[in-house]
């Protein structure tokens, strides 16, 4: 996955297209590691997102991208908008309507040689 199918990931996730990000961009089985949740297939993950996202609104901006051809390393302001209390909120069970709130992030991506998504590790960043 080069830089400008990245950008691609990242436009289908920032429109909240999850359908999409789960079987364009991340194979079946999919391993994906978040601070706040773990899934070992993309099924799994997007379950998940449509709940979580049914009150937040989450926006990827990326700061940096390196890549080896096979890993990608990326840093990441990630923003969010809770539209309704939620207890999925990153910030904690505590998350109320009209938080608005950006939080630093690394993720790092492994690309199966079909040039998709087959695991992703996630950590917040002080």
């Amino acid at each position: 996955m080069n830089f400008e199918s990245y950008l691609s990931y990242v436009a289908a996730f920032n429109s909240q297209d999850w359908k999409r990000v789960h079987t364009e961009f991340y194979t079946p089985d999919v391993v994906i590691d978040f601070p706040v949740a773990r899934f070992d297939n993309a099924a799994d993950s997007l379950t998940w997102f449509e709940k979580a996202h049914e009150s937040i609104f989450e926006t990827l901006i990326v700061r940096t991208f390196r890549t080896d051809g096979h890993t990608l390393v990326v840093d990441l302001d990630v923003h969010f908008i809770l539209l309704a209390d939620t207890p999925m909120s990153p910030k904690g069970p505590e998350g109320r309507a009209g938080d608005n709130f950006e939080v630093p992030m690394l993720a790092v991506y492994d690309i199966a040689p079909d040039g998709r998504i087959a695991r992703l590790t996630v950590t917040f960043e002080a």
